[in-house]
């Protein structure tokens, strides 16, 4: 037998092993030399990742030692050979050799022949059923429930056999507008992000994000080429987002919760929750007032918020610049804050404000001597706002002393003017019984309003710079007490919307 005289190191000598073929068990103290090697198994065209398989072969004589073969895998990626058994580690080919070694010493041995170059083909095990899970001892999952905006637990890829190659899957969606698949990131410091992807791929795990309402299917396909995969259907649920304005009245109302819902309030903390209904009780904190309730466990939110007139009732402050002013009437000149201020609840006037009838249900005492002035807050529930007016009526004063010789009456009309800068502190043509209107304040807040130069009204094509109040001669003026020509007479407090005479600042009335 033809001798090789290649010394192999002694770190690929000590990697070698020796084959105890069933054919020739005898122990490596055997010295009987290796005469003739037949090799019986020439090929092994399909061993499956996982699996082992003998190589056959017979020796000469048949009790040589068999301490002295050596087996190798030249790709142990591909699959590796102890004592003559080969076992597949991933798809591919490698080649499986037999050498005939000079000794049995582990750390230093020669090559005396090459006896059997054996190929192998590993294959994958392909997968035979699939199925998503939620728990390892979960049965397998066919359907979900969730809320919308919620995500699921984690949901698991299974294959069978268990020994299959390929564990991963491609998970999709059926409606991406419904649901799509989040993801947890990490950056260079660890600091963890979610993303949200239409698609995963190569992924034995999924955890879906619900965004709409719907039925959506996901489904995890197998990623070795088997086809095989499995589905759910994820219900999504709706929530309840409610932005609800009401009466000062307790009320209730029902709203989507989930199980053992986290509640959560926020604001005054007036709204309670239980088995799937929100309640709150009676206003009577005399205010306007807001609350919101979440439930975590659906995102479901509800917002109440109660107001009525009523609520405005109560002392304020009126803060303007004060021009014209009359001791008659206890109103100083320059800038003013008029405490005291007094809005009661109280029905009267009505006018159209170009779009609709608005009758008042408040009035306002206090911005002159015992003059009580119209007021009104108008709380549209449906559309969720309010705003906050005083009303206009050139056709119709109340006695006052004015301190003005057959002037005993005072009405309140808008200050006019073409702009601040050209103004003309006349009060005209808003002067006969055809023309009233209300004067609508901003609404900062349900504590604050205020009227100024960004938010001034038109009064027959000329803007509405303040608050005039006029002497009249009786309690339905002729328009001469509102004349241009009479202004001198006719004129007593207005308050304009000039605060620290700076012409963009307004005038505030604001809650004590």
């Amino acid at each position: 037998m033809k001798k090789l005289l290649l010394i192999i190191s002694v770190l690929f000598a000590a990697s070698l092993a020796f084959n105890a073929c069933e054919e020739n068990p005898l122990p490596s103290e055997n010295t009987t030399e290796v005469k003739g090697f037949t090799a019986i198994t020439t090929n092994i065209p399909a061993l499956y990742v996982g699996d082992s398989q003998e190589i056959k072969f017979k020796l000469e004589p048949s009790d040589a030692n068999t301490a002295l073969l050596n087996w190798v895998s030249l790709n142990e990626n591909t699959a590796t050979v102890k004592s003559g058994w080969v076992t597949g580690v991933a798809p591919g080919t490698t080649e499986i050799r037999a050498y005939l070694m000079s000794s049995v010493d582990k750390h230093v041995a020669t090559i005396v022949d090459t006896l059997a170059k054996i190929p192998v083909t590993v294959k994958g095990v392909s997968a035979t059923a699939a199925e998503i899970y939620i728990s390892t001892t979960g049965p397998k999952l066919t359907s979900l429930n969730i809320f919308k905006n919620k995500v699921t637990d984690e949901l698991h890829f299974g294959v069978k056999p268990l020994n299959a190659t390929v564990k991963t899957a491609t998970w999709t969606t059926s409606d991406k507008t419904k649901a799509v698949f989040q993801i947890t990131k990490k950056d260079k410091d660890g600091k963890e992000t979610k993303e949200e992807v239409e698609t995963l791929t190569k992924a034995s795990s999924a955890v879906v994000k619900a965004l709409l309402p719907g039925t959506v299917t996901i489904t995890a396909t197998a990623e070795d080429g088997s086809g095989k995969s499995s589905s759910i259907t994820l219900n999504i649920e709706n929530v309840d987002e409610i932005d609800l304005w009401t009466t000062d009245v307790a009320g209730t109302m029902p709203i989507i919760g989930g199980d053992n819902p986290d509640i959560k309030a926020e604001g005054e903390h007036f709204i309670s929750y239980s088995k799937g209904v929100a309640s709150w009780p009676a206003n009577t904190t005399g205010i306007p007032r807001s609350d919101t309730l979440v439930i975590p466990t659906s995102n479901s939110k509800i917002v109440v918020t109660q107001i009525e007139a009523k609520d405005f009732a109560g002392s304020w402050n009126f803060t303007a610049k004060t021009f014209a002013p009359n001791a008659n009437l206890g109103v100083s000149a320059g800038n003013a804050t008029v405490k005291a201020l007094t809005i009661a609840t109280k029905a009267g006037q009505t006018a159209n404000d170009g779009s609709k009838n608005v009758t008042n249900n408040l009035t306002i005492a206090g911005m002159i001597n015992t003059y009580v002035a119209e007021a009104v807050a108008d709380i549209d529930y449906d559309n969720k706002t309010f705003r906050f007016g005083i009303f206009f009526d050139g056709a119709k004063a109340q006695a006052v002393n004015t301190g003005k010789s057959g002037y005993g009456y005072i009405t309140l009309l808008p200050e006019l003017g073409s702009g601040w800068g050209s103004y003309n502190f006349c009060p005209v043509p808003f002067n006969d019984g055809t023309n009233k209107g209300w004067l609508w304040f901003k609404t900062d807040s349900y504590n604050k309003f205020h009227y100024g130069r960004s938010d001034w009204q038109k009064c027959d094509g000329k803007d509405i710079l303040g608050l005039a109040f006029c002497a009249c001669k009786s309690a339905t003026p002729a328009k001469s007490d509102y004349a241009s020509t009479n202004a001198a007479s006719g004129y007593d407090v207005i308050y304009q919307c000039n605060v620290n005479t700076k012409d963009d600042q307004p005038f505030f009335i604001e809650r004590q």
